[in-house]
């Protein structure tokens, strides 16, 4: 059914295309049977429409700066227009329209397929021109939007990304909006496998909520199982980089990861983070624990060395490491929470093997608690994908809502500045550009950037619109002062024999120009942008001014309008045919016909007079 619903769509299309092309052809003919007629009018005629299209020259001054917003040539060279891939943004806002003459090429040479692309282009320069759908280069995997609540950061982008998107995509969803409304969808449209994680129950789509195990996705690989518990351990242990002592959270990183990798080789299949923080909470099992590793040969000696380095800590000392770990693991104490790490009931590898969508879904009052259940289940993903290897030709996901709650994770650092070879795409929601500090703090912060597309949704915040403004730059304007002055003299004198009276006035006029350096937007324009429009900031791009759609909005028009438009695309084409059809008649098979020769005859009276 798809399939032929496809095949109508693309027929109405190049039927359109083909209406498109015979009004240009009945424009050519008139203007030039005009000409022929009369050619005066004619001359005019085209003049007229020439002079619509030609494009006045300005004088582009360069003094200060050239910042500008990009033009639909740019967006084009840019690879941001006509692509199925990346990251949609919303549609083209430029007051620069395709020339006539690309316009008109594309719609006689691009192939039949794209004919909608050739639509689209044809249309620019109408008075209402039929949306060019932007999205953000495929060589740009990662993306961050900016956006206060209500800027429409998540409806706009987020969930545009899930309905148009067909690759794989593990998806925080704090309220389970995302689930209910695209779980279904993506299953029919891509074909996916849909997993739901969902603790607490809130998403409430139809779909059971699924269990995932982190320690089962590595245990079979004893080489190295060190390596991947040092990984979960980073992702358990919460840091803000701003720690006064990092002792502390080094120290609980070391227990967890000892403790992990001693599960992952000689504890019995089924071991998981439940008995992670069994152990943590019980001084003797910890004790006990730390004697097995001490005489154990797994992981090539590593758990010996790992254990003599937990025994190191003792007094107070001890007690205060394993505080620390036990503060950042009593997210476990939740029984749903406990639930869900308790065994995996999917295999997470389909993101990478197969075709799935993840929804992870968490109550939004919740979020700061339950940032650690977020990042170990992100960071084993993650590192899975790494795991896979390198495949440019794989593509997952990774839709992060509220990515501000997930605090530093080395897995989400890798995975912008290495993942692009290995199919990674990650797209970060923040209410600000102060938030970004909290996942990539210190230098992380200019390297992260520096990598990603930047989005700005709209902001209350002057920080943010001062960076905003900044990277925009400046451009060169020119000013004009004009100065006008008159005067007016009068002088007279009176003697016996004579009068003489002499009158003197001048007036003079001088305009100056000067250039000035100013910023394309300025910090107060940019927190008055208006709500319907965003800027994204590409690299090696101008700006780029883009008009919001939420998932919800309907592109192009309703039943009456499609029918209307239809209708009169089969007048046009079917007049166009039966005139080209006659003309082509005329000159050839009925040449000697009566009615052939009397039109010939009044149209070659008409032209001696």
């Amino acid at each position: 059914m798809s399939r032929i619903i496809n095949r109508i769509r693309g027929l109405v299309v190049s039927l359109e295309r083909l209406s498109e092309i015979c009004k240009i052809v009945w424009i050519v003919g008139g203007a030039a049977i005009i000409t022929f007629v009369c050619p005066p009018i004619g001359v005019v005629l085209i003049a007229f429409i020439g002079s619509r299209h030609v494009k006045p020259k300005t004088h582009t001054a360069s003094t200060h700066g050239t910042a500008r917003f990009a033009t639909l040539n740019d967006m084009l060279r840019g690879g941001c227009l006509f692509q199925h891939v990346g990251t949609f943004l919303g549609s083209a806002v430029s007051y620069t329209p395709f020339s006539w003459w690309f316009r008109v090429r594309a719609l006689l040479s691009f192939p039949v397929k794209q004919s909608a692309m050739a639509l689209e282009i044809a249309s620019s320069g109408s008075k209402k021109p039929r949306p060019l759908l932007v999205r953000v280069p495929d060589q740009f995997p990662h993306t961050a939007v900016f956006g206060a609540t209500g800027s429409g950061k998540s409806t706009c982008f987020g969930m545009q990304t899930l309905s148009r998107c067909g690759d794989s995509m593990v998806c925080l969803d704090p309220k389970g909006e995302q689930a209910r409304i695209f779980a279904r969808l993506r299953e029919r449209k891509f074909g996916q496998q849909v997993i739901l994680i969902d603790p607490f129950n809130i998403a409430k789509c139809g779909y059971k909520p699924q269990r995932l195990n982190p320690l089962d996705c590595f245990r079979p690989d004893e080489v190295r199982v060190v390596d991947n518990a040092r990984r979960l351990a980073n992702a358990l242990i919460v840091t803000t980089g701003k720690e006064s002592e990092r002792f502390w959270t080094d120290s609980s990183i070391t227990v967890v990861t000892a403790i992990l990798a001693f599960l992952m080789t000689e504890a019995e299949e089924g071991a998981n983070l439940n008995h992670l923080r069994d152990i943590t909470s019980n001084p003797a099992t910890v004790e006990k624990i730390l004697q097995m590793m001490l005489r154990s040969d797994k992981a090539c000696g590593m758990l010996r060395r790992l254990a003599g380095e937990v025994s190191g800590h003792e007094g107070k000392t001890k007690a205060s490491v394993f505080g620390v770990t036990n503060s950042n693991l009593s997210f476990l104490d939740s029984i749903a929470i406990a639930n869900s790490l308790c065994e995996s009931t999917f295999d997470p590898n389909v993101l990478v093997n197969s075709s799935a969508t993840i929804f992870l879904c968490l109550p939004i009052d919740r979020l700061t608690e339950m940032a650690s259940l977020q990042r170990i289940i992100l960071s084993t993903l993650i590192n899975l994908v790494f795991a896979a290897g390198e495949n440019p030709n794989r593509r997952v996901h990774f839709l992060l809502d509220e990515a501000a709650t997930l605090g530093p994770m080395d897995a989400l650092y890798s995975s912008v500045q290495f993942g692009r070879s290995y199919g990674i795409r990650t797209t970060f929601l923040f209410q600000s550009s102060t938030q970004v500090e909290r996942c990539f703090p210190e230098s992380q912060r200019p390297d992260f950037m520096s990598t990603v597309a930047k989005v700005f949704a709209g902001s209350d915040d002057l920080d943010t619109a001062k960076t905003v403004s900044d990277m925009m730059g400046t451009s060169t304007v020119l000013s004009a002062t004009e100065q006008t002055g008159v005067n007016d003299g009068r002088t007279g004198s009176t003697g016996i024999h004579d009068q003489t009276t002499s009158v003197s006035w001048g007036a003079n006029n001088s305009t100056s120009y000067a250039e000035h350096s100013r910023s394309l937007m300025t910090p107060a324009e940019v927190l008055t942008l208006p709500r319907h429009l965003a800027i994204a900031l590409l690299p090696g791009m101008s700006p780029v001014l883009i008009k919001k759609m939420p998932y919800y909005q309907r592109i192009g028009r309703g039943l009456f309008g499609r029918m209307f438009s239809l209708l009169t695309n089969i007048v046009i084409v079917s007049a166009t045919f039966v005139v080209a059809a006659a003309i082509i008649w005329g000159l050839t098979l009925g040449r000697h016909e009566p009615i052939v020769l009397r039109v010939m005859h009044a149209a070659s009276s008409f032209w001696r007079q």
